[in-house]
């Protein structure tokens, strides 16, 4: 079934761009609000149903998990910015790319943004179907650290020092 989404009429226009980021806070079981929200995402029985999002005259298939993620993302400190394309299925998955993201989904990890310098990096070892395999967690702040978490490792950006870590 498709199903189609209201039109958005007009996209503001991104001048500049300060990228803070809010870190989130631990539950009970150790957990990341992170976690927890992308394995709800992951299980829900219409993740993977296809939508279309209408911006101005174009429309943009997606899957809804995606949807669920960029509209969650409006407004806050990894906002997404307008679709570039259509969602692509890749190695199990799916993901679409924004102007100033990517929205990564499977059914194992749930839908995570990943952006600007750790995107980059991402992308140079491989994406998804590289080492690191799938975002298990959106870009997180950590005092002067930005980082986001993979299936097998972890990008983190320090003092303008990229680095990857391999999970065993």
């Amino acid at each position: 079934m498709l199903r189609r989404l209201p039109a958005v009429t007009s996209l503001p226009v991104i001048a500049a761009m300060v990228l803070t980021l809010a870190s989130c806070a631990d539950n009970a079981n150790g957990e990341t609000a992170d976690v927890q929200t992308a394995a709800a995402q992951a299980q829900e029985s219409d993740a993977a149903d296809p939508v279309v999002l209408r911006i101005g005259d174009e429309n943009f298939d997606t899957i809804m998990a995606i949807h669920r993620r960029y509209v969650d993302a409006k407004g806050g400190p990894i906002a997404l910015g307008a679709p570039l394309a259509p969602a692509e299925d890749i190695d199990g998955g799916t993901t679409q790319e924004y102007t100033s993201g990517v929205v990564y989904w499977s059914p194992q990890t749930g839908a995570h943004i990943v952006r600007g310098q750790i995107l980059d990096t991402y992308l140079e070892n491989g994406g998804p179907t590289g080492n690191l395999g799938w975002p298990t967690s959106d870009e997180t702040t950590t005092n002067a650290m930005i980082y986001s978490d993979f299936q097998n490792g972890r990008i983190t950006l320090e003092d303008q020092t990229l680095q990857v870590v391999r999970y065993s």
